[in-house]
């Protein structure tokens, strides 16, 4: 049985062997395809032209559909297009340098016409008549044109024909047609009917028609063609078609490889007969803006770097092998585009980063989630999975795997998370998981790999965030629940730092590279910094604090590393990015990059200026230029990387785990892009009516070209209901675009929309601007587009009109005037006669007033002999009342009695008069303290009063009887008071609340005994950062209603740092504008929040608060808040 048990282990941990179960595949440019259910009319794009505004134009044939237009986000069909209706089937198109693209086109009636596409204006414009050289006219329909080139200068245009007849047509200024001229050529139609032939003109109007495999050429004085020699060429070897580079050299494609002129003859490109090239069919070419050349060929699109036997032959999509590339061209935003027949378009920006993938199977050939990667020193490269540890060697091409076991032994991998891999100096390999699990590979064969895996101690080491070897071969452990520990894997030793600060644990690590220094990040403690000496121990530890720019300190610090600077950076997951060079005493604020779209951060690495950030997704940030990149899932594979493990490798190489494999690129593969976002006005609605060039509106011709040529709007009043249609282009962005316009002289403000409508509505006369702009998702900008905008006023507005309606009123007023003045002299007669009459009542009534005043004057003087009086007296009770609370404060604990105890404290004692109903009460009897929090009926002169008979009981009670039974000490005082205030009679009702507790030193724990009349007693223990209760009986101290309920007592033990709180009732009453209490719900939330703070700093937070809380409020009662610590 035990043979049979070693088999079944050892079987579990062999190492198995199979085909490829290791994919990788190499960087390469992301292709975006669209096709029919992206809204392309057919699959079959013969040309693709981009116009001035940089939307492309898809001619399609086979679709009987014209064009197709793409402004990068949605298609327009051609059906909008002006004027369209004879194009149906593209064979060929040219965009000329004013815009405007030739087009030769097919339809059911006529094949191989010209038409003329005005893009931005949507319109056709035909070409069919024109006039040749003996001024004939000539209709161009009737031929069926397979061919045109356009010469450099664009004053001349090339067109062949079916018979393989050239015509060479001149053009205007305007580019419009002239006159048609026959030139003959060597080729014999009727021999070679279906050869395939094309034409090119070179700068030096050297004229160049292909045929088959042969190539003639005639230049600008040759009389007639010739033919150039060929070097290697047979009947096979068919001529697809021509291209310049950049460098004016000429390429000829072919079926086998490129070729071109050189020394008179027609050579290859590439010379070496073996090379790739030279073994494939190409049909098309471009050179992009970065010098690589993009090369169309029967392998599947290719690129190489120059058209050398020593450049590399890259297939960047063999999944086209054996398809005809119809066209390849370049954008102007970096972006190639490409048509395959029968399959659709493809595109690709030049900048965008090329990310590979290592694809790790499982035996159903799915991928696996990727937990972590690592490249040791042998080359072999270990994979994390959810399946347990996979090893891998390149070189033997062999797999080995370990499962995870419920079962623990020193012979299988623990049944739980792994979080992260490591070498150490030794050459062994390493895995920490969630909980307390620290694996050991060991062995070099990979074949005879084995686990030897030991249990920490939980008590010492959980939860492990990171593990650093220092230069004496420790393994530093930083614990999330446990703080920093070291492990000896030579001892099997381990030991813990129990350093108060860093109880609270430590979420991060990193080794400083010129150092054996090890540097530990917290939650809310900040950066501690170990000085590690010979024999392992930290000799000196420093403590960095972490701020941001809202000065609040110490922030969670994760990710932490250096870089090649020997700067020490970190971050935490709410976007925080923060370092610290050698010279700083604190941690600085890098930025808080909410440019990223994931929710939070799950890793950051930093190298050569520049931060990689990864959370569901992966992020680059350059911090020279200051710019983001945020990789969109299709470039990075598709994964999620929630476990977000990154590995760098000495040649530049960065791994990032994730959900379908190891997603890799190398920083060279980083480029910005140089272009942004364009924005043009595409369309004008006034009054709600679209408007089209020439269009009247109101009897007014509001455009006379397309808008997004026109200078200047001029509208009428009765035409001021303005919207105007955006249209954004920016192929490189798969996101949606978003518009800010602003009115300016209206309004400066910008406002954001997706929309591509802006409204403005009915807009007062006036100059304005209309100023736009696009932001794509990554925050890249386009220029601002404005158009001035004129609101003319109306007739009634102008200042003639109003001047002359002043005038009219003043002429009107002033005869209005002259009849008021004579109406009014005669009132003036009749008021005289009135007045005089009166004038004689208000002397007899102004001589009685006299004697009432002399009256009220008596009466003022005996009122203020009266208030002195007052005055007096309310300054002798006030002297009174400040000697009477001088008293009462003496009979309060003082500071010394307080220190003697407790190891911090913080008492807060505010009466709402001079006098307080609220005491506290302490006294020392042995190894005994007792402490009472005492609220009494009422505040003010009678509340003190109650205090004091409460103080005086408490004495004799405690100090004279020597009671400290918490529960019993409450009955004999309300057994007193009562007796005392006579309340059995029914004299009176006062009484009081408490709270009061009994402390016993026990050594190393202290016992308190607590017991509370209608109060309560609240703790926190030092390990927690939670509130806990003890309730007191609900039964008052005093009072004329005896009570049948008995006074509770508890008992509980606490550790010194733990912390207790009494208060009354007088801070959970103050209240705020609205009356609302600040109650006791939101007190011991405050309590805990403020926990990591001193006793004296965290009560003068919470007193703070609630000061903040009830400013400009009268006090309610008398408070007293006491915090402890034991």
């Amino acid at each position: 049985m035990k043979w049979i048990y070693f088999f079944l282990i050892t079987s579990l941990l062999a190492i198995n062997a199979f085909s490829n179960p290791i994919e990788d595949e190499k960087p390469k440019p992301h292709i975006r395809y669209l096709n029919t259910l992206d809204g392309l009319s057919t699959i079959d794009i013969i040309s693709i032209e981009e116009d001035k505004q940089g939307k492309i134009w898809f001619g399609n044939k086979g679709g009987a559909k014209g064009f197709d237009v793409f402004d990068g986000k949605k298609f327009s069909k051609w059906e909008t297009i002006e004027n369209n209706w004879l194009i149906k089937n593209v064979l060929k198109s040219h965009k000329l340098s004013n815009g405007k693209v030739w087009t030769l086109y097919q339809n059911f009636g006529n094949q191989g016409s010209l038409g003329v596409l005005e893009p931005v204006e949507k319109k056709v414009f035909y070409h069919h008549l024109v006039k040749d050289e003996q001024g004939n006219q000539k209709d161009l329909k009737q031929i069926k044109f397979i061919d045109f080139f356009f010469n450099e200068k664009e004053d001349l245009v090339y067109l062949l024909d079916d018979a393989k007849t050239l015509y060479k047509l001149t053009l205007d200024e305007d580019k419009r047609p002239g006159v048609i001229t026959e030139i003959n050529t060597p080729i014999d139609a009727s021999k070679a009917k279906y050869a395939q032939t094309s034409i090119y003109v070179d700068i030096k109007e050297t004229i160049w028609i292909s045929h088959g495999f042969h190539l003639f050429m005639k230049k600008d004085l040759d009389q007639k063609f010739r033919e150039v020699p060929s070097v290697g060429t047979n009947k096979d070897y068919i001529i697809n078609g021509a291209y310049k580079t950049k460098k004016g050299n000429v390429l000829w494609l072919t079926n086998f490889g490129i070729y071109t002129v050189r020394k008179g003859k027609f050579v290859k490109v590439i010379s070496d007969e073996n090379h790739p090239l030279n073994k494939t069919k190409v049909s098309s070419i471009i050179e992009d803006e970065l010098g690589n050349f993009w090369i169309g060929t029967w392998d599947g699109l290719c690129r190489m770097k120059s058209l050398t036997s020593s450049a590399k032959y890259e297939i960047i999509d063999n999944s086209m092998e054996g398809k005809i590339f119809n066209c390849i061209t370049a954008d102007s935003f970096g972006g190639i585009w490409f048509s395959v027949k029968q399959k659709g378009v493809g595109y690709i920006n030049l900048y965008d980063t090329s990310f590979g993938i290592i694809r790790h199977k499982n035996n159903k050939g799915k991928d696996k989630y990727i937990d972590g990667y690592f490249k040791d020193s042998k080359g072999r490269e270990w994979f994390l999975t959810d399946y347990g540890l996979s090893v891998y060697d390149p070189s033997k091409k062999r797999l080995g795997k370990y499962k995870r076991e419920q079962k623990a032994s020193n012979k299988t991998f623990p049944q739980t998370d792994a979080l992260g891999i490591f070498e150490t100096k030794d050459g062994s390999i390493w895995i920490y998981f969630v909980n307390l699990y620290l694996c050991r590979v060991v062995g070099n064969d990979v074949q005879n790999l084995h686990l030897d895996f030991r249990y920490l101690n939980m008590n010492i080491i959980r939860n492990i965030s990171g593990i650093q070897e220092d230069d004496n071969g420790l393994l530093w452990i930083s614990s999330v629940e446990k703080g920093v520990a070291s492990y000896n894997p030579k001892t099997f030793k381990l030991n813990n730092y129990s350093d108060p600060e860093l109880k609270i644990g430590a979420i991060s690590i990193a080794k400083d590279p010129l150092s054996n220094s090890i540097w530990f990040g917290t939650s809310k403690k900040g950066v501690f910094k170990f000085d590690v000496d010979k024999k392992g121990y930290p000799n000196n530890i420093k403590n960095y604090k972490v701020s941001n720019n809202i000065n609040k300190d110490n922030l969670p610090i994760r990710f932490l590393q250096f870089d090649n600077n020997h700067i020490l950076w970190g971050g935490n997951r709410n976007k925080y990015i923060f370092n610290k060079s050698d010279a700083d005493s604190i941690f600085k604020t890098v930025g808080v990059f909410n440019d990223v779209k994931d929710q939070v951060f799950n890793n950051i690495m930093v190298d050569d200026g520049a931060i990689w950030i990864v959370g569901d997704h992966i992020n680059y940030y350059d911090l020279e230029k200051k710019t983001m990149i945020n990789f969109s899932p299709n470039i990075t594979k598709n994964s999620l990387f929630g476990k977000a493990n990154i590995f760098k490798t000495d040649d530049g190489n960065y791994y990032f785990s994730g959900s379908n494999g190891v997603v890799y690129t190398n920083k060279s593969n980083i480029e910005f892009s140089p272009y942004h976002p364009k924005i043009y006005f595409n369309d004008l609605y006034v009054n709600g009516e679209r408007l089209t060039n020439g269009v009247n509106a109101e009897n007014e011709v509001i455009l006379k070209q397309h808008l997004s040529k026109t200078k200047q709007l001029k509208l009428s009043y009765e035409n001021n209901d303005v919207a105007i249609q955006l249209i954004g282009i920016y192929p490189p962005s798969t996101g949606q675009l978003i518009y800010f316009y602003r009115l300016k002289g209206l309004n400066n403000k910008w406002f954001s929309t997706t929309n591509e409508m802006i409204n403005f509505g009915a807009i007062t006369p006036g100059d304005y601007t209309i100023e736009v702009y696009a932001v794509d998702d990554q925050g890249n900008k386009s220029e601002i587009n404005a158009m001035p905008l004129t609101i003319q006023k109306p007739w009634w507005m102008y200042t003639v009109v109003w001047f002359a309606a002043v005038l009219l009123l003043i002429i009107f007023g002033v005869i209005i005037y002259k009849m008021k003045v004579k109406q009014h002299k005669q009132k003036a007669k009749e008021l005289e006669a009135i007045v005089q009459e009166r004038t004689k009542e208000i002397q007899i009534r102004n001589e009685e007033l006299h004697h009432q005043s002399e009256e009220l004057e008596q009466q003022r003087d005996n009122l203020f002999e009266a208030n002195q009086t007052i005055s007096l007296k309310n300054e002798m009770i006030t002297q009174s009342l400040n000697y009477a609370k001088t008293i009462q404060e003496t009979i309060l604990p003082i500071e010394d009695q307080l220190d003697a105890v407790f190891t911090k404290h913080y008492v807060y004692y505010q009466p709402k008069d001079i006098v307080s109903g609220d005491f506290y009460w302490m006294a020392n009897e042995g190894n005994r303290t007792v402490i009472a929090c005492v609220d009494c009926t009422g505040h003010g002169v009678p509340g003190a009063l109650m205090s004091m008979v409460g103080n005086a009981i408490l004495n004799q009670i405690i100090k004279e009887k020597k009671i400290f039974s918490t529960k019993e000490i409450l009955q004999v005082l309300d057994e007193r008071i009562k007796k005392l205030l006579k309340q059995e009679k029914g004299f009176n009702d006062d009484g009081m609340d408490l709270s009061i507790c009994c402390l016993e030193d026990k050594g190393e724990k202290i016992k308190l005994t607590f017991s509370g009349a209608k109060n309560d007693l609240y703790y926190a223990r030092s390990f927690e950062n939670q509130l806990s209760v003890i309730k007191g009986t609900k039964r008052h101290i005093g009072g004329k209603i005896s009570s049948s309920r008995e006074f509770e007592e508890e008992t509980l033990y606490f550790l010194k740092g733990d912390r207790i709180y009494l208060f009354t009732d007088g801070i959970i009453d103050q209240h705020d504008e609205n009356r609302k209490r600040f109650g006791k719900k939101r007190l011991i939330q405050l309590i805990e929040e403020t926990m990591s703070n001193s006793v004296d700093e965290q009560g003068e937070l919470i007193v703070d608060t609630v000061g903040k809380y009830s400013e400009n409020q009268t006090q309610r009662d008398d408070i007293t808040f006491m915090a402890m610590a034991l």
